[in-house]
This record gives structure tokens, C-alpha cells and sequence, in this order.
């Protein structure tokens, strides 16, 4: 779902804003990356620096002032810890050319696109080794990258995907973040546990396979819904214990990483948990019908992925109360 790019600080200095097919363009790169898109930047924050020191001149510039606005809701989603600039751990010597670190997190990162003017576009071309596609900003609001991020705002059904179609969209959205949450009621009930599993295996398989970040910084979180209706299956303590046994303890010994399960009450609002969420620190995807999402013949269920901005909602999700099953004696 999550288009990386690198973009070259000079794109932003005030003087390029004079070609107003440039700051057009600007404005179409930013309100992609707020929707759905990520900047990548090098682990001493040398082009994150330089790129903010050029923003702060834009507001003296008339057709830089709604870049330097966009850019700026940019760096507040970043503090609400909605990660849209990814400082990566890709570092360098501080007295290369800032163009040379461009280039190089680019390909090491393995990003989407390195935006460039069409000045620097040879040069940063000749430097890549072909696995990223190097853009002028004049040209960016026709090209396959951002014709492709708009098509992964609103994807297709899982039903219609090919399993190779599925792991691209859940790479591009989880490859960047340190922690994977899912969110899902029906788990808490304790039935049907190993179909949920099958489902959350398949993505934190995918998770791991392109994860940017080393092995050891990765983690999970598991948030369900205690059921104490009187619809329920199995009585709550012996539900958690199917949950902490089947899915959380398999997870966490399968791919060695910690897994915490959380499992909350809901008893004032009931819709809150009724939807079902994969988060990232860069966004949150609804499932239409939760993680059971491969059938017995293999194929991908009917289900849909809708991209959205679910964060205060999942924050309060994660400050309902815990429920904590009783202690055998």
C-alpha cells in the first residue's frame, strides 16, 4: 500500500519554485505521501536536514508557501508517531554529497523512486544500478510510480489478487515499521484460532521477508476482545488460554520474535472492536472479515483492505481495560 521514495533536497529550494510545472508537482509528490507514501532518509538525517532548512526559506516564496504547508503536516504526523519520514539505518560518511547519500538510500533501501531535477537526473541514473526508478520532479505527477501509488490507495479484493499481488501490498505497507499490531474481536472467542493464524502467519512471513530493519528490533502485538456474552463458545478464561496457546505462543516460536497478546473488555461500547485492523507505524488497513483470510483450498477469502487514518480509533482500543484470566490454584 506504501510508496517509498528519496527525494533530493535541492527540489526543494526556493528558486526552483519559479517553474510552476515544479511546484505543482511538489504539492502532487507531498499529498501522495500524506495519503499513502513514504520519505526515506539516511540514519545521520543529513537529507531530512537539509530538506527542512530549505522548507523554512519556501515561506517567502508565494507558490512555495502550500509545499512548505504540506511538508509541515508531514512532520506532524511524524509526532503523532504516524511515521511518513523514515529515518532508515542507512548511514554514510557526513562529507558525501548529499545527491551521493540520495542514490545510495535509495538503492539500499530498495525504494520506489529517487525524485531528482532533471539537472541531476543523469548523473543519479548512472549511479543507480537499475532497481529504482530515478524521476525529475517535473515529471512525477505522469509517472508508473505515481500512477501505481494511486492504485494502492483503494485495492482490489482479496479474491482477485494473485498470492504474488497480495505480498507486494503487504511488503510496500509493513517492510519500514518496527512493530506489526492486528487487531481482530472474533480471535478473543477462542474458536477457529489455527484459520486466524494461518492468516497472520502469511503476512508476518511476508513482514519479515522485506523488513527493513534488523530482526531483533521487530515485534508484534495481538489485541482481541474477551467474550463474556452469552453467545460465547468457551467460557473466557479457557478462550485465552486457546489464544495465548494456538495463536500467540506459535507466532512467537515460529518466527522468534516477541509476540504480546492483549485482550480487552468492551463492555460500554461495542462497536469499537468490532472492526478488524492490521497497523504499521505508517498507517492501518481494515480487514473486511479479519485475519481468516485463506481458505481450505488455499485460495484468499472474500475480503477487502481498506487504507485509512484508524489511529485514534485503535488508540482507543489498546486504553480499554485488560482482562486478565483468573490464576489456577
Amino acid at each position: 500500500m506504501l510508496l517509498s521514495t528519496v527525494v533530493l533536497p535541492k527540489l526543494f529550494e526556493a528558486d526552483h519554485f519559479d517553474n510552476p510545472i515544479h511546484h505543482l508537482n511538489m504539492e502532487a509528490l507531498l499529498r501522495g505521501v500524506d495519503a499513502n507514501g513514504l520519505i526515506l532518509v539516511d540514519a545521520e538525517e543529513c537529507l531530512y536536514n537539509q530538506i527542512c532548512d530549505n522548507v523554512e526559506l519556501l515561506n517567502d516564496h508565494p507558490k512555495g508557501q502550500i509545499t512548505k504547508a504540506l511538508f509541515e503536516e508531514l512532520l506532524k504526523k511524524n509526532r503523532q508517531k504516524i511515521i511518513r519520514i523514515v529515518k532508515t539505518v542507512c548511514t554514510f560518511n557526513l562529507n558525501r554529497k548529499l545527491s551521493d547519500i540520495a542514490a545510495r538510500v535509495a538503492i539500499t533501501c530498495k525504494a520506489d523512486s529517487l525524485l531528482t531535477d532533471p539537472d541531476t537526473r543523469l548523473q543519479l541514473a548512472a549511479a543507480n544500478d537499475g532497481s529504482v526508478q530515478v524521476i525529475p520532479i517535473t515529471e512525477y505527477t505522469n509517472s508508473e510510480v505515481e500512477a501505481e501509488r494511486k492504485k494502492r490507495e483503494k485495492p482490489p479484493g482479496l479474491a482477485q489478487m494473485t498470492a504474488v499481488q497480495f505480498d507486494k501490498l503487504i511488503a510496500g505497507a509493513t517492510k519500514y515499521s518496527r512493530w506489526l499490531r492486528f487487531f481482530d474481536k472474533q480471535i478473543g472467542k477462542g474458536t477457529g484460532v489455527s484459520r486466524f493464524r494461518q492468516g497472520m502467519e502469511r503476512i508476518v512471513q511476508v513482514w519479515i521477508n522485506a523488513a527493513h530493519f534488523p530482526k531483533s528490533e521487530l515485534s508484534i502485538e495481538v489485541y482481541t476482545v474477551v467474550d463474556e456474552s452469552y453467545r460465547r463458545a468457551m467460557d473466557p478464561p479457557v478462550a485465552y488460554h486457546e489464544v495465548k496457546t494456538k495463536l500467540v505462543d506459535l507466532l512467537q516460536r515460529q518466527f522468534d520474535i516477541p509476540v504480546k497478546l492483549s485482550v480487552k473488555r468492551d463492555d460500554k461500547n461495542k462497536k469499537l472492536c468490532h472492526d478488524r485492523f492490521l497497523q504499521t507505524q505508517s498507517l492501518s488497513i481494515m480487514f473486511s472479515k479479519g485475519f481468516d483470510i485463506i481458505e481450505n483450498s488455499g485460495a484468499f477469502s472474500h475480503t477487502f483492505m481498506n487504507v485509512g487514518d484508524y489511529t485514534y480509533h485503535l488508540d482507543l482500543y489498546r486504553k480499554l481495560p485488560e482482562y486478565l484470566p483468573p490464576i489456577a490454584k
